[in-house]
């Protein structure tokens, strides 16, 4: 079984003999019991993250996992700050901010400096893939978390709402909702899925 699954960061303090820092992906059975504990680096975000969308696309859970396979590359793509490969999957995509602080029309060229300009300031800047609260034949509605640690120590964490539409590998549309706009990012996304 692998439902439930977490992934934790875990690290023993410097001032101990052992300096250990990793993060472990803990498989729990029908039981509530450990079956199978896999550990990362630390700063292998894209290792854990891709070995819990294997388990979750194995488990047969799934219903299209060839959109949630493309969603984990597009984020493991951001998350490498790879910015040519990103704007290559996200190249001519709509893109539509709903969030209350948007900047207006924002383009997805306006998303792609953004982001570049966040990771400029936040080196370890990272996108996590907190929830997928649903997902069809065309795309998913997600809650991710942009995290990161500024160089002062300042560690930061962005929460958003995402709607990813896809066409293969790339994405087609692209919009944006704040955490309490869950309700619309849902109601959108049937609308989205709806036939013309």
């Amino acid at each position: 079984m692998v439902d439930p699954s977490c992934c934790r960061r875990g690290h023993r303090h410097s001032h101990q003999p052992i300096a250990i820092e990793l993060m472990t992906l803990a498989e729990l059975d029908h039981d509530n019991l450990f079956s199978r504990t896999v550990f990362f680096d630390s700063d292998d975000i894209n290792g854990a993250f891709g070995e819990l969308t294997a388990r979750w696309i194995a488990s047969g859970d799934v219903a299209q996992p060839e959109i949630i396979e493309a969603a984990h590359e597009l984020f493991a793509v951001a998350n490498r700050h790879d910015w040519d490969a990103l704007a290559l999957l996200e190249a001519d995509a709509a893109h539509v901010n709903h969030r209350q602080l948007s900047f207006g029309d924002d383009t997805i060229v306006d998303h792609w400096s953004s982001l570049r300009m966040m990771a400029s300031l936040i080196p370890d800047l990272r996108v996590e893939l907190a929830e997928v609260l649903t997902h069809s034949t065309i795309g998913l509605v997600t809650k991710i978390a942009v995290r990161g640690t500024t160089p002062e120590g300042s560690a930061i964490e962005l929460p958003a709402i995402t709607l990813l539409l896809f066409e293969g590998p790339r994405v087609t549309r692209m919009e944006t909702f704040d955490v309490d706009q869950q309700d619309v990012a849902l109601a959108r996304f049937t609308e989205l899925n709806e036939p013309n």
